[in-house]
């Protein structure tokens, strides 16, 4: 009988950091929480040397702070940091939308109609987060971009902790789908400046209700 091989340590810390990231993102971890390699692989069952691998792939995507002497813990990014984040995305999804809208076919159009439909359909927080990213990626797909498309979904995970633990399904729910909405009827009409202008504006008005629930989180530790 032929033994089962075990898997190859780089492969099994991959698979140990997707699940650290969905702890993290379902607020087991919160921001700045620390994360002790015993526990993680306690947790999930395997031994540490992977864990510590795992911990240095989500450092990499920005999820997570490394120091030398004090161990792992999960980011906590300054307000400067997450506005730099969103003027990142900002530049590159514009860009990759650009590059996309006049190549959408009405096949790819519809796929985008029926996520967005998804959105408004999302009960919990990761149900929206997941939703929102699927939406917004597939409007940058057909741009032909998978390394600069590989960039824009680490950026946006980077995010998800917060949009998780601050944001959800009801935050501005209506402006969100009014937004998404025009979104859509720029790329139908194939108004490349039209889709760019609206993904500007739905970006920052992404990014200032972020930021304020940010600040009131931040005022909220200083008071206890």
């Amino acid at each position: 009988m032929q033994l089962e091989q075990a898997a190859p340590p780089r492969i099994l810390a991959h698979e140990i950091a997707d699940n650290v990231r969905r702890l993290i993102e379902g607020g087991v971890y919160p921001p700045g929480a620390p994360l002790r390699q015993e526990e993680v692989a306690g947790r999930l069952g395997v031994s540490r040397i992977p864990v510590r691998e795992a911990f240095r792939l989500l450092e990499a995507d920005g999820l997570v702070t490394v120091h030398a002497n004090r161990g792992a813990f999960v980011a906590r990014p300054s307000d400067e940091e997450v506005a730099e984040l969103f003027d990142v995305r900002l530049m590159l999804e514009q860009d990759l939308l650009r590059r996309a809208c006049p190549k959408l076919t009405d096949s790819d159009l519809e796929q985008i109609e029926w996520l967005d439909d998804r959105i408004a359909s999302a009960r919990t927080a990761a149900e929206w987060v997941q939703y929102d990213e699927e939406f917004h990626l597939s409007t940058y797909v057909a741009a032909d971009r998978p390394r600069t498309l590989a960039l824009v979904t680490m950026l946006r995970r980077s995010l998800n902790a917060y949009y998780l633990r601050y944001l959800g399904p009801q935050t501005r729910a209506a402006a969100w789908r009014v937004e998404h909405r025009a979104l859509v009827r720029a790329l139908r009409q194939r108004d490349t400046k039209k889709a760019a202008r609206t993904l500007e504006r739905h970006l920052a008005a992404t990014r200032s209700v972020l930021l304020s629930a940010l600040g009131k989180a931040n005022e909220s530790r200083k008071v206890k």
